[in-house]
């Protein structure tokens, strides 16, 4: 994993998770364990293995394709990987800084009921549809 990121790059993150990346989160076993999960899927590999490079995470192929292209996804699930993604594109996201934002804060929070309500936020964000 390598941090070093200018601007443009930053813009350049922002834009694809913006149009192809998801930010939700989980809930885990008997004990309900609740954790955050970001994944931007394509059928681009390259754009991908740039995402892996900069900011960890994992590639898996997907078993369904759409229109008979092969299509992957990539994974960040490292709550410190996440944090580093998530505050690198804050300020160059459109659609998305608002789930961003509340992304940050569910990773920071300790309390397991206000991990629930910032739960709750990302899932209502999320069922935003963005007009022009």
């Amino acid at each position: 994993m390598n941090n070093e990121l200018n601007e443009l790059d930053k813009a350049w993150f922002a834009g694809f998770f913006d149009g192809e990346g998801s930010i939700y989160t989980k809930v885990v076993g008997k004990s309900k364990y609740l954790y955050l999960r970001i994944e931007i899927t394509l059928s681009d590999l390259d754009i991908l293995e740039r995402y892996k490079y900069f900011f960890g995470g994992t590639i898996y192929e997907r078993k369904k394709y759409t229109n008979k292209k092969k299509c992957y996804s990539y994974i960040i699930g490292d709550n410190e990987y996440m944090k580093l993604f998530l505050e690198n594109i804050l300020n160059y996201s459109i659609l998305k800084k608002q789930q961003i934002v509340v992304g940050i804060e569910l990773l920071n929070e300790k309390n397991t009921n206000k991990k629930i309500e910032l739960s709750n936020e990302l899932k209502r964000l999320k069922n935003i549809v963005y007009a022009d």
